[in-house]
């Protein structure tokens, strides 16, 4: 009996850890510094903190920061803004 219950515990643990390294596996790719590992950079005001996502976010004079894949950043100051 003591043997039956190990087996069906541990059979139960086994799935659970199958779904939470699953579950770690879909937060992963989900998470924007993913795509920095595949060449891309996130540009942020820098202050207001917010993601740049068009010319519309910004304006001439507005300091930028831009995040890196290798956990550098770039700081920049916009002087042409093309709509």
């Amino acid at each position: 009996l003591a043997g039956r219950l190990r087996a069906g515990t541990g059979g139960v643990f086994g799935q659970k850890q199958l779904k939470l390294t699953a579950l770690e596996n879909r937060l992963e790719a989900l998470d924007p510094r993913s795509v920095l590992k595949r060449g891309y950079s996130i540009t942020k005001n820098a202050r207001t903190g917010r993601v740049i996502a068009r010319a519309a976010d910004v304006a001439v004079g507005d300091a930028i920061v831009t995040e890196l894949a290798e956990k550098g950043t770039i700081e920049s100051d916009v002087t042409k803004v093309n709509e």
